[in-house]
């Protein structure tokens, strides 16, 4: 029996993931494969079941969409007809509304004004626009498929529609990437006046081409600070025209926060859909299967395609809700995390006192906020925060 997706609370949160892309990027850890479209219309079809069997069939009271998102891998990829079908398919569980937020991934190569007005015209409203770079060189390197030139071309088409909220992904820390280089980069995108900005410095993942690239590790290992006065930079810079930072990594105009992200970010529940994509109903997470083969056989069976759930524990709830508070400039409020989890003030205190003398954070009791150096650190220091665990086993058992 297909397991029913209930939430603790009323969902209105759906990812889903494309995972086809024209051609595989050499940092890239997610689930992705190459591009077939031969493959677009059984995967649609896969998609709108799989959220049918998730819902038990439940289409007579619609829910009021609040976020959908298409991620991937690369969505522009499929084209309008399958972009059509799933909002279609997606309409028999819940209402859209001038509210809702419906955002499709895109890369700059896929981006024509017939694309684009047709996305505009089926309830897509966001656009996220992996730009990365503006500089062909470290484009080539980093093995993306479109230029320089495409990329400017995509933002100019953007910039023609007032009625589209539009985000662009840069990113910082590739090899052969200069100070300067990087801030030229980031001028011209700030110039382009995207309405949400996300910052990303490159991870190098062991499974990926590039984790096994030794001159990749060899350059970052060779520039340990470089990626910090980079990050400080993109933060000073991106608050100077404007863009309001609300996570480690991305900055927006007011009231032009992505709500896919905060939904997560405020531990709320979200239906994934697709191979690779996670869930969380409140107190349960699992994640799909990565092989689309595998993923497409299991629907055809109508069977969950998943690879792991597991209901989480107190300490992992503490760690997460630590982890997510942290990555955000509101801080936590510590004295309540620690009441909510039973934790001893003695756990972390000394943690705490060092990083607000070393000018990572800011105690205003009962809040703890990191500075832009902290974030710099938000995992390492989510560790160190983080009690033994001794007290939480307990409650578990």
């Amino acid at each position: 029996m297909f397991p029913e997706f209930k939430p603790a609370s009323q969902c209105s949160a759906l990812y889903l993931h494309i995972p086809f892309c024209r051609r595989i990027c050499p940092f890239c850890s997610f689930t992705v494969r190459r591009d077939r479209s031969s493959l677009h219309g059984e995967y649609t079809d896969a998609l709108l079941l799989e959220l049918k069997l998730s819902l038990g069939f439940r289409g007579s009271d619609l829910v009021p969409l609040k976020s959908l998102y298409f991620g991937g891998g690369t969505p522009s990829r499929l084209g309008l007809p399958m972009v059509r079908k799933i909002l279609e398919g997606i309409r028999e569980f819940y209402s859209f509304s001038p509210a809702s937020e419906v955002t499709l991934e895109c890369n700059p190569e896929d981006l024509t004004p017939e694309y684009l007005k047709g996305l505009l015209e089926s309830e897509v409203n966001r656009i996220s626009l992996g730009g990365q770079s503006f500089h062909d060189d470290l484009l080539k390197r980093l093995g993306r498929a479109h230029t320089a030139k495409q990329l400017r071309s995509a933002i100019e088409l953007l910039q023609k529609y007032r009625n589209v909220n539009w985000n662009l992904d840069l990113m910082f820390g590739i090899p052969g990437q200069g100070f300067d280089g990087f801030c030229s980069d980031l001028k011209e995108a700030l110039n382009a006046r995207p309405d949400h900005l996300s910052l990303y410095g490159l991870e190098v993942h062991e499974r990926t081409p590039f984790g096994h690239d030794p001159s990749v590790g060899k350059w970052h290992r060779d520039h340990p600070d470089l990626m910090g006065r980079m990050y400080l930079k993109g933060v000073q810079m991106a608050e100077g025209e404007g863009l309001i930072q609300y996570e480690v990594s991305n900055f927006a105009r007011k009231g032009k926060q992505s709500r896919s992200n905060l939904g997560v970010w405020d531990g709320e529940s979200y239906l994934g859909l697709g191979c690779g994509a996670h869930s969380f109903d409140g107190r349960r997470r699992w994640a799909n299967r990565k092989s689309i083969r595998v993923y497409l056989e299991s629907l055809k069976h109508s069977e969950a395609p998943r690879g792991f759930e597991e209901k989480l524990s107190s300490i992992q709830q503490a760690s997460e809700m630590l982890m997510l508070s942290l990555r955000r400039p509101g801080g936590l409020d510590l004295e309540k995390w620690r009441i909510s989890f039973g934790l001893d003030e003695e756990d972390s205190q000394a943690c705490l006192e060092r990083l607000v003398l070393e000018g990572r954070a800011v105690w205003e009791s009962p809040r703890l906020r990191l500075t832009p150096e902290g974030m710099l650190f938000a995992d390492a220091i989510t560790r160190e925060l983080m009690p033994s665990g001794r007290r939480l086993e307990a409650d578990d058992s």
